[in-house]
């Protein structure tokens, strides 16, 4: 039977590289060929890829046998600067109580 400790590794290994590939697409010749919209999404996205992929790491890296999980799967978790991802302000309220 699949641990939670197995989901989280395979989790954290299939957004790796996802994180990776969208990177690696946003620095090539391809990414000119997407609207300029899609491409806006896309380098939105990638920050926000990288912060989840940062908080899987932490959440590793504090699993018992942690130091076993990271030989067995030959990779060091990456310390990757988070980037802030910020919820968009309210409204603001005009009207005066």
């Amino acid at each position: 039977m699949e641990t939670y400790q197995d989901r989280l590794l395979d989790e954290y290994s299939n957004l790796e590289d996802r994180t990776n590939k969208l990177a690696e697409f946003l620095n090539s010749e391809k990414a000119a060929r997407v609207t300029v919209m899609e491409l806006s999404y896309l380098q939105a996205q990638l920050p926000v890829m990288r912060q989840y992929l940062s908080i899987l790491a932490s959440r590793v890296a504090t699993m018992p046998n942690a130091k076993e999980t990271k030989a067995e799967t030959k990779k060091e978790v990456p310390v990757t600067p988070t980037t802030a991802v910020h919820a968009p302000a309210p409204p603001k309220d005009d009207k005066k109580k």
